[in-house]
């Protein structure tokens, strides 16, 4: 009974962080606090190394750059305090002695989470107000927000639930997950969003390569086939933005490179941080990339860190095998990862790096557990 309620907070914390309102997820996380006192007091937890050294660095990574002089944020400290709470109920989860419960379905809580926030975002500026590249209308604060907030967490959520149209059984989940894709990826023409185009594309890409290795030709070509179609089909609905959108790859490209050049340059001038772009690049204080912005903000100690989590984390995948919910946790990984490459994460994105984050610590999943994934 005990640990099906802490299964259901936990799973309830996760997807209510992912809306992203503290008015949500704050009442769990009180109850939440009981249950890891609880198991404090009766010796429930088991902290391993792995944990241990993921928690440290994680926990050194954030304070450098989070209290960094050089950041450009309204409000650093409570993503400070966010990205704390996140590291620590990550250890907490890894710690708990009952394997019974599945990591990845927080990971998927939390990605569903931002998920529903995105439909309602989408769904109120498709039928009530107009949207387009950095004309997102929020309706929680009445404002008109940057878009590529929005563009990159559907890129994320198309991405990540891509492969489980292959692994779920049950046709309900198969239609919605279809539905979804639809939705984003015609929202995603509306915002002229490059890295939702990039991040499909690439996941299309591993998805027909294993489906090609496991002989499923005939699959593979039907997926290709359907995928162009509707891409194409949602770009000429929109002509206009879908030409836009084939613009901002011949545009922006080289600008990012300028960016990345400069980055390095700057970085090498100022090892331990405190550059920004130059202006006559991009007038923008962000380099738009993680480990450029992490130069920028803590300078080589940060870069350094976070070096060394990517670094472990592949050691470890590595020397393991490989099982149904690790290849999963893995995926979003991968996918943070290749998102972060490309934008304001830190100071903008900050779901994509505890996406990073919690899979780095969910990773590690007994391969004889029971994943659930078919349900």
């Amino acid at each position: 009974m005990f640990c099906s309620l802490r299964h259901i907070l936990l799973l309830s914390f996760f997807f209510l962080f992912g809306l992203n309102k503290v008015i949500l997820y704050g009442p769990v996380f009180i109850v939440l606090a009981l249950f890891i006192l609880i198991d404090i007091r009766q010796r429930n937890l088991k902290v391993e190394w792995h944990s241990i050294i993921l928690f440290v660095l994680f926990f050194a990574y954030i304070i450098m750059n989070y209290l960094s002089p050089n950041i450009k944020v309204i409000g650093p400290n409570k993503l400070l305090v966010k990205m704390l709470l996140i590291n620590f109920l990550c250890l907490y989860v890894n710690s708990l002695k009952k394997y019974s419960l599945d990591k990845l379905k927080y990971l998927m809580a939390f990605v569903g989470g931002t998920t529903a926030l995105m439909v309602l975002y989408i769904s109120y500026n498709i039928f009530i107000k107009t949207g387009g590249r950095s004309l997102i209308y929020n309706p929680f604060s009445n404002k008109i927000e940057n878009s590529p907030y929005i563009s990159n967490l559907i890129a994320l959520s198309s991405s990540f639930y891509l492969p489980f149209l292959f692994i779920w059984k049950d046709k309900a989940k198969k239609i919605l997950t279809v539905s979804l894709i639809g939705l984003f990826t015609y929202f995603a023409v509306l915002l002229k969003a490059r890295a939702y185009v990039i991040l499909f594309v690439f996941s299309l890409i591993i998805l027909l390569t294993s489906l090609i290795v496991k002989k499923k030709i005939k699959t593979s070509i039907i997926i290709f086939f359907l995928s162009l179609i509707s891409l194409l089909s949602f770009m000429l609905f929109s002509t206009k933005n879908g030409l836009e959108l084939i613009e901002r790859f011949q545009e922006s490209s080289f600008v990012r490179l300028y960016l990345i050049k400069d980055g390095i340059n700057q970085f090498l001038q100022n090892p331990f941080g405190g550059f920004s772009p130059s202006k006559n690049i991009l007038d923008t204080p962000w380099f738009h990339n993680i480990f450029l912005d992490t130069a920028r903000l803590s300078g080589f100690p940060g870069l350094f860190v976070l070096f060394l989590i990517i670094f472990y984390i592949l050691l470890n995948i590595y020397r393991e095998n490989l099982n149904s919910s690790r290849k999963m946790i893995l995926w979003g990984w991968i996918l943070s990862l290749i998102l972060m490459l490309q934008d304001v994460v830190l100071e903008g994105i900050a779901a994509l790096f505890i996406v990073f984050m919690m899979s780095s610590f969910f990773m590690k999943i007994e391969a004889q557990r029971n994943t659930g994934l078919d349900s």
